[in-house]
């Protein structure tokens, strides 16, 4: 029962980290953000990790699965990728001055982790005869990247004080409680399986990290869903003034379906609502966007409310 109970919340993580994903792609094309291409990377990293928990409640419910040695190089490859990700958000936003010290330094801590669990993998051997070489191993990789996810969320708290975009304000706040989450529950999540009950029946399942994770993407989609409202909110007050159209030489039809456009509006609604054709808006867009020097929705909002 329990077996099965893990597996349900494994895929329902696993789609709930493929919907965010899409959405962070969606809110970027909507809303462009310097950086933000870091966040999505990281947050695939994240939904690798889930697919390694799925991965072990499939073993667990189906008392099968791959072997030792190839579900070993497909975690490590899965955790290295994470720390990848971390220090390549973290440096992201340091000053100039640090990056290059500070990603050294992250590199060779994280390559030193990695390399040092790499050898559970390659000299079995070893371990057997040192029994504390694989706990005391894996204790600095998923130490390394717990206190890593800790800094992306300290950072991510830093960078919504500093983002111009009011919708990426809200997303990185949220982003900074969900890595803390995170980070927690990989912690507890490793602490659970391998020193307080190693011996579980139902294997190496990762219920801790499973249901953290739930919380975590959660978080984020209520941030999403602000983002879009913030984002939708500043739109509706922004209306083509008279000056708008002057200076851009914008004819009467452009004057109306551009406020069509602050509104939120489709070209195949615009089309319904001026009672025009969807190819005549779609050209009347391309003469505005020409005029205009611009070459999305996005940068036509951005140069409403800069003038």
């Amino acid at each position: 029962m329990l077996p099965d109970l893990w597996l349900i919340l494994n895929v329902l993580a696993l789609f709930s980290g493929f919907a965010l994903i899409v959405a962070i792609i969606i809110l970027r094309r909507v809303v462009p953000s310097e950086g933000s291409g870091h966040v999505l990377l990281l947050l695939v990293a994240f939904f690798l990790l889930a697919g390694l928990s799925l991965v072990g409640a499939l073993r667990a419910a189906i008392g099968t699965g791959p072997g030792e040695f190839p579900q070993g190089v497909v975690t490590l490859a899965v955790l290295a990728f994470t720390l990848y990700a971390e220090i390549r958000y973290l440096t992201r936003f340091l000053h100039r001055p640090k990056v290059r010290r500070r990603r050294a330094v992250m590199s060779v801590v994280a390559a030193g982790a990695v390399a040092l669990w790499a050898l559970n993998l390659v000299s079995p051997e070893l371990v057997e005869r040192t029994w504390a070489f694989e706990v005391v191993s894996e204790l600095i990789l998923h130490s390394t990247i717990s206190v890593f996810t800790v800094l992306v969320a300290l950072t991510s708290v830093h960078r919504s004080r500093r983002a111009q975009e009011a919708p990426w304000q809200i997303f990185y706040r949220a982003f900074g409680a969900a890595a803390g989450i995170i980070a927690l529950v990989h912690f507890a999540n490793w602490l659970t399986i391998t020193v307080l009950f190693p011996r579980l029946p139902i294997g190496r399942t990762e219920l801790v990290f499973v249901v953290g994770y739930l919380i975590a993407t959660g978080r984020l989609f209520v941030a999403v869903v602000r983002s879009f409202q913030e984002d939708a909110a500043v739109r509706s007050q922004l209306k083509p003034t008279e000056q708008f159209v002057d200076k851009y030489q914008l004819t009467r039809r452009e004057a109306e379906i551009v406020e069509q456009i602050f509104d939120g509006k489709t070209n195949a609604r615009i089309a319904d609502k001026l009672c025009i054709s969807v190819r005549t808006v779609d050209t009347h867009v391309v003469n505005i966007f020409r005029k205009c020097g611009v070459g999305s929705r996005y940068e036509l909002f951005r140069l409403m409310s800069e003038t």
